[in-house]
């Protein structure tokens, strides 16, 4: 009953990322069709899971790719409307990296079409920068644009950056919770598997484990 994702992933140069994989992705056949596009539908079918979290870290990218990255997205929601897609919040709207970690006028045009309200995405995962302290308006600035195009909590999630210490992360809940302690948008735990490979022994790996969800 849980939704399964598999992952694209475009890494930063620094750690590997190469412009011409990107260029691969938007790559079109002679009839248009994003040839990558049409092998992610197909592969999520085989398998039986249920979309991808696409994540675009690379460098080097322009206008025209943010463009083309926009019809792709289009491309597999007309012929597989079912499959989810969720963006995370990394290439900007003039192709370049930009981290937003809030939903603004650089990234919106990934989930949402600005004139029809018609979303290209089901969410977004915001950039761990959503809590800095030095950006106070964060949150407000990302409520105000899901106002704007209708958009639910479910649409947008902010990132948690679990992967090094856990449930030891500090997090700026505050930001995050209405007075009456619920929260404004959705969750996006990176790497919660840290309870398992943080651990040396199966009975740590528990511990943590339930320390973590609860």
């Amino acid at each position: 009953g849980v939704p399964v994702l598999g992952t694209i992933f475009f890494p930063p140069n620094v750690y590997g990322g190469r412009r011409n994989w990107v260029d691969q992705l938007l790559r079109k056949d002679k009839n248009g069709q994003f040839i990558i596009g049409d092998k992610l539908i197909e592969i999520a079918d085989y398998y039986g899971f249920d979309g991808w979290f696409i994540n675009q870290e690379t460098e080097g990218c322009s206008e025209k790719h943010a463009i083309l990255m926009i019809e792709f997205l289009e491309y597999i929601k007309s012929k597989k409307p079912e499959l989810i897609i969720v963006w995370y919040d990394s290439m900007a709207k003039d192709g370049n990296i930009a981290w937003q970690g809030e939903l603004n006028e650089n990234n919106i045009i990934y989930l949402v079409d600005e004139k029809s309200n018609k979303k290209r995405a089901d969410a977004i995962f915001l950039d761990f920068r959503w809590q800095s302290l030095q950006r106070e308006a964060t949150i407000e600035n990302t409520l105000q644009n899901m106002e704007k195009y209708s958009l639910e909590p479910k649409d947008v999630f902010v990132g948690m950056d679990l992967q090094a210490s856990g449930f030891y992360t500090a997090i700026n809940w505050p930001k995050l919770l209405n007075t009456d302690g619920t929260l404004k948008l959705s969750l996006g735990l990176y790497c919660p598997s840290w309870s398992y490979y943080d651990s040396k022994k199966i009975e740590e790996y528990w511990s943590k484990d339930e320390a973590l969800w609860l």
